[in-house]
């Protein structure tokens, strides 16, 4: 991808029918457990995102087609989850504007973020996608907190009038899927069982606490 602050690859190729990737050993340690305090991170990781995203700009996307991938995810997990209010939401706050689209990292926990010599790196890219809003950055706050880190959490200042609680729906309800997909995938192949056991249960609690918070702040 030619970007600065992810690991080097630098081997792939495939082997009995399997594709593999050798990244450069990264020396350094994760943010998650570091000594960091919680406000350091949160811009660690802002200040990676903005060059990542400055590095992998796109095109732009129409706030319809983002409600329509989520309704995929929506049909993609209705036998764990009901995410009709959530979809509900996210399409009555949906910009009139295009959105401008980057690669998104979609795992953006503290715990694939590390801490080198030559700054911050991001590990573990097996939910990225390309054609994205640049939304990673409003799963980093809390709900209670988006109204008033909106500016902060906009690491391109690209999205002026953009309603906050839109971002973070839609990235929770988008990792939700991917993750469930990965699982899904797991089970196929490697023929693990039960597995749909430990379905991501995190995202589905975000989501409601942020339909609490949407719902709170505009008094329904």
């Amino acid at each position: 991808m030619h970007v600065s602050g992810v690991p080097e690859i630098v081997l792939s190729g495939a082997y009995g029918g399997r594709s593999f990737l050798v990244e450069r050993r990264v020396e350094g340690r994760r943010l998650k457990g570091s000594n960091f305090s919680s406000a350091e991170k949160l811009q660690m990781k802002l200040d990676w995102m903005k060059t990542f995203y400055s590095q992998t700009k796109g095109g732009s996307i129409r706030s319809q087609e983002l409600v329509r991938r989520a309704e995929e995810v929506l049909n993609f997990t209705n036998e764990f989850a009901d995410l009709t209010e959530a979809i509900a939401v996210l399409d009555k706050c949906k910009p009139t504007n295009d959105i401008p689209t980057v690669c998104i990292h979609g795992d953006a926990d503290d715990i694939n973020f590390l801490s080198t010599q030559s700054g911050v790196v991001a590990v573990d890219f097996a939910l990225s996608k390309f054609d994205e809003p640049p939304c990673d950055p409003y799963s980093f706050v809390s709900a209670e907190a988006l109204p008033q880190r909106m500016r902060q959490l906009d690491v391109l200042s690209v999205l002026e009038g953009v309603d906050p609680f839109f971002l973070a729906i839609y990235s929770n309800i988008i990792h939700l899927g991917e993750n469930l997909r990965l699982i899904r995938n797991l089970e196929e192949n490697l023929f693990l069982i039960d597995t749909l056991r430990e379905f991501p249960s995190r995202e589905l609690g975000r989501i409601d606490e942020l339909l609490q918070c949407y719902h709170s702040s505009r008094g329904s």
